[in-house]
């Protein structure tokens, strides 16, 4: 969608929408609206990505499907990898690092060399541990400053929120 509009004002809004490409202020030159149009086509050529919400894990012979919202937290057992969810430990034949890789980020962050937590999972936190219900995850010193990021979003929204 391009947004046209006299007013400049509306400009900012016009994104909000979610599906605006463009916004042209009027009058506007015919080279203006052909940047417009191929910014439309460019966008409109893009494949459309469709976000999962599970994932299949080998464990032994079989796979095991897993809804990412189900983990609790991953850790590192060697060349396999525990995942724990639903109040159960399963053992997967994936090293952490491989498994990581396939984790939606905006859900999952590596806080030590040997786990990964979902961070809609936190119940509390202090500089060391990571508490999710009544597990406790060390933080590792080199992942602090990208989690003490993270987490500052958090407080900043629940700041807000009171």
């Amino acid at each position: 969608m391009i947004i046209t509009s006299a007013y400049p004002d509306y400009a900012l809004e016009s994104y909000e929408i979610g599906k605006a490409v463009d916004y042209l202020l009027k009058p506007f030159t015919v080279e203006r609206l052909q940047i417009s149009l191929t910014r439309a086509l460019q966008w409109q050529n893009q494949p459309t990505v469709i976000e999962k919400n599970e994932i299949f894990l080998k464990m032994g012979r079989k796979a095991q499907r897993f809804v990412f919202q189900s983990i609790d937290y991953i850790e590192a057992f060697g060349i396999y990898s525990k995942v724990y969810a639903d109040n159960q430990m399963y053992l997967v034949n994936e090293g952490l690092t491989l498994l990581i890789d396939q984790l939606p980020a905006r859900l999952f962050i590596r806080v030590h060399k040997s786990y990964v937590i979902n961070i809609n999972k936190i119940t509390s936190y202090d500089r060391h541990t990571i508490w999710l219900g009544q597990t406790k995850i060390p933080i590792g010193r080199s992942f602090r400053p990208g989690l003490e990021g993270l987490l500052s979003v958090f407080d900043t929204n629940s700041n807000e929120e009171h």
